[in-house]
């Protein structure tokens, strides 16, 4: 899996977004009132539907990631080897 883009949002919209971090936050309400919002779901399908992700959240923080930086990206930022340093010393 790679990521191949990276977007903006308004902070509600990233409230929703981050269901975990806004849960443990305090935000949780929130979170699911913008959810129903956007999608046109009630609060029972948010709850769900944040459950459902959260099994996937879980599942994909199982595994070990490799973080890669494309050769392009680093000739033109080089401070972006951090990364792919700081991830294997996690291992």
């Amino acid at each position: 899996m790679q990521l191949m883009a990276a977007g903006m949002q308004c902070n509600t919209c990233d409230i929703a977004t981050h269901m975990g971090r806004s849960m443990s936050h305090g935000f949780g309400d929130d979170a699911i009132r913008q959810l129903c919002k956007v999608n046109g779901i009630t609060p029972k399908e948010a709850r769900d539907l944040y459950a459902e992700a959260l099994a996937a959240w879980r599942a994909r923080n199982a595994r070990v990631w490799r973080v890669a930086v494309l050769k392009s990206l680093l000739e033109r930022y080089p401070k972006l080897a951090i990364l792919e340093q700081q991830a294997s010393s996690e291992k």
